[in-house]
């Protein structure tokens, strides 16, 4: 598990590889990401959208923008968190993603980036 601590805004990174759903012999490989966003502010916040960069292999790379997270967009208020699960598909049998989550403070409009850490995925046999 990976973390990254923004504004007090904490983002936790659990990876798993989803064979059931991948089809390495097509090149076709599913991970599956837990995400966790824990606000240790003292203000409310809420989650507007996500930019993500996506390297697949050593040289695809590809951006996702746009609002919200799996389709919801959190209000979070101090202490409280927000989890959720998303898939990244892959052509090769590892790859990397980071990002943003695009945020503001409820009660005057600021806003700000979260950040979340890059986290790898890879095949768990290619890590023996």
């Amino acid at each position: 598990m990976v973390y990254a601590t923004t504004d007090d805004i904490t983002v936790s990174v659990d990876i798993q590889y989803q064979p059931q759903y991948s089809v390495p012999h097509s090149a076709e490989f599913l991970f599956a990401y837990h995400i966790n966003i824990v606000n240790n502010s003292n203000q409310e916040i809420q989650i507007l959208g996500r930019h993500w960069f996506i390297a697949d292999g050593p040289v695809r790379k590809r951006e996702v923008k746009g609002e919200g997270i799996v389709g919801e967009q959190p209000v979070l208020a101090p202490g409280e968190q927000h989890a959720y699960v998303s898939f990244c598909n892959l052509t090769h049998h590892f790859g990397s993603m980071q990002g943003i989550f695009f945020a503001q403070r409820t009660s005057d409009g600021y806003m700000f980036e979260i950040q979340v850490p890059l986290f790898t995925m890879i095949l768990p046999q290619l890590l023996s």
